[in-house]
């Protein structure tokens, strides 16, 4: 398939870019999923439609900025997301701004990203 928008139907069908839209517009679907895979359930939970998205080309670097007033939190993702120990994870709360992750792909950067900023840190994103 060409690097364009594109979704499978639980059916096997293939649509392209802007029927994606129309079909999520109309089914009012469930979004669930992350980085370039999407899935689109109908209220009753079955998939109506699995969107594929082409990668972002290139490395990332996963920076933390800032640790919030949860800091027991983001020591927590931190740990998550690098799979360092504690004392390691705590350092890096605490000596900002820190690379967290370097020459990942963007799904997992922006995972990463995700799990940091909900548990109240601030970090960015940025290519290598």
């Amino acid at each position: 398939m060409s690097p364009a928008l594109y979704a499978t139907l639980a059916g096997g069908a293939v649509l392209l870019g802007a029927a994606v839209a129309v079909m999520a517009r109309r089914g009012a679907p469930k979004r669930t999923g992350s980085g370039n895979r999407i899935v689109y359930e109908n209220p009753d939970g079955s998939p109506l439609a699995v969107v594929e998205q082409p990668g972002t080309p290139g490395r990332y670097t996963l920076t933390l900025d800032g640790v919030g007033g949860a800091e027991v939190r983001v020591v927590k993702e931190i740990r998550a997301v690098t799979g360092l120990g504690l004392l390691p994870a705590k350092q890096l709360a605490d000596g900002v701004p820190s690379t967290l992750l370097s020459g990942v792909d963007h799904g997992t950067a922006s995972e990463a990203h995700r799990r940091l900023t909900a548990a109240g840190a601030a970090a960015r994103i940025t290519e290598i």
